[in-house]
């Protein structure tokens, strides 16, 4: 063959190649076509969260003329196979659902409808709606999230804070108060998030109580040995020094009074809520915690290797042995049962427990790494533990199973429940 027509033979055979290998970059470039690496012919970016009201799906918008519109499929509890609830506009990215009932688990996935060809549907998404939110801070980021009611999806995050480490929910209108003990702070977010209050020079602030029945912030500041009333302007109503260091609070709502641990006076003491010292219960190990049963103001100690039970009175009611060092405490106020943190021998082998209400073990979960907080969701009688160095926030079940889990790269420091104000509606 002459050189000039192998030349010709070569550049047609390059130039043919040429046209199949680009029709076939952009046929993959097509989001509908299965082989597209990115899309796979499906739907992508898929999200679910809820709220008190229904569950909100979102997810990317198509920008495709030939689309008619997504098709929303869903399936609830136990049944076997998806139904096509809706049908939306093209333009549109995201759907209410406002046909929900609480404590059921939704899964959803949508499709591309076009005219004659309906796509793949999209990996599903699932949601345990309910009538609570958690809120979480995150001490190493500075940030404050408000987590789904099944613990399993993040509604926001906020940041702008230094180190924040306890969190309280204002429970007049669901909104929290957070200290941050390295810049002597205490915010106040409003229920979306937004810093509405600033509250400083409050000390190192290890322990916060909100009173919303007489509108009193409780403080415990560890740095200057005392406990500090405070308005929730800002004003300071009192400072209370006959403190080593006080490290937790719990009020009793009846009276508005506030219970204070004091680890190196191994104490507690029982204050009104005008502040004055009512009771003084001295134990045999530093207590680290306390949690108060509001129907009979009963109380339940963590202090150290053993959980204590006192009357409202400061009478002990029960001593319970087997802990190697109980940390954290909280009464699941319906029941009277008690959940405890056991930070194990060095935080790494944490467990958490559930008591009945006459101190008999129940169960224990285990796997928990250096937690920080616990909290009950009264929703559902849950509990919801920041397990802090396995960055990540759980929900226990009753039971003792884990119904939800959120995963972080920040090391969750606190834990608060918000409740509907009127489950019933």
């Amino acid at each position: 063959m002459p050189l000039k027509n192998v030349f010709h033979f070569v550049f047609d055979t390059i130039f043919l190649f040429s046209i199949s290998w680009g029709c076939a970059e952009r046929q993959r470039a097509n989001p509908l076509d299965p082989r597209n690496p990115e899309t796979h012919g499906k739907p992508t970016g898929l999200q679910v969260c809820s709220d008190y009201k229904g569950v909100t799906l979102k997810w990317q918008r198509l920008n495709f003329e030939a689309l008619v519109g997504y098709n929303i499929y869903r399936k609830s509890g136990y049944e076997k196979n998806f139904k096509k609830i809706a049908v939306v506009h093209p333009d549109s990215n995201t759907y209410f659902d406002r046909d929900i009932q609480y404590e059921v688990r939704y899964r959803y996935c949508i499709s591309y409808q076009l005219k004659e060809y309906e796509s793949s549907v999209s990996d599903e998404v699932s949601i345990v709606p309910g009538p609570s939110f958690i809120w979480v801070v995150f001490k190493n980021c500075g940030q404050v999230a408000k987590l789904t009611h099944d613990s399993s999806h993040r509604v926001f995050q906020v940041g702008g804070m230094g180190f924040p480490s306890i969190i309280a929910v204002d429970k007049i209108d669901n909104g929290v108060w957070v200290s941050d003990p390295y810049w002597r702070l205490i915010y106040r977010l409003d229920k979306e998030g937004t810093i509405t209050k600033q509250i400083s020079d409050v000390g190192w602030s290890v322990a916060l109580a909100v009173d919303t029945i007489r509108n009193v912030l409780w403080v415990a500041d560890a740095e200057n040995h005392k406990i500090q009333r405070i308005d929730t302007n800002g004003i300071i109503l009192q400072q209370i020094t006959d403190f080593e260091y006080p490290s937790c609070l719990a009020l009793d709502m009846r009276s508005g009074a506030c219970w204070v641990t004091d680890s190196s006076l191994k104490k507690v003491t029982k204050l009104t809520s005008q502040g004055a010292v009512e009771q003084v219960v001295f134990l045999s190990a530093p207590p680290y915690a306390i949690s108060v049963y509001q129907k009979d103001g009963s109380c339940w100690i963590a202090d150290s290797c053993e959980v204590t039970q006192i009357s409202a009175a400061g009478v002990v009611l029960q001593y319970l042995k087997g802990f190697n060092c109980a940390t954290r405490i909280s009464v699941d106020q319906e029941t009277g049962s008690c959940w405890v943190l056991d930070f194990g021998t060095d935080g790494y082998d944490a467990k958490l427990v559930r008591l009945s209400p006459q101190g008999e073990k129940l169960f224990q979960v285990e796997g928990l790494a250096y937690p920080q907080s616990i909290a009950v969701d009264m929703t559902d009688q849950t509990c919801v533990v920041a397990d802090t160095y396995n960055y990540r926030v759980v929900k226990i079940s009753r039971e003792g199973e884990l119904v939800g889990e959120w995963n972080t790269n920040c090391t969750p420091w606190g834990v608060a429940i918000e409740q509907k104000r009127n489950i019933n509606k």
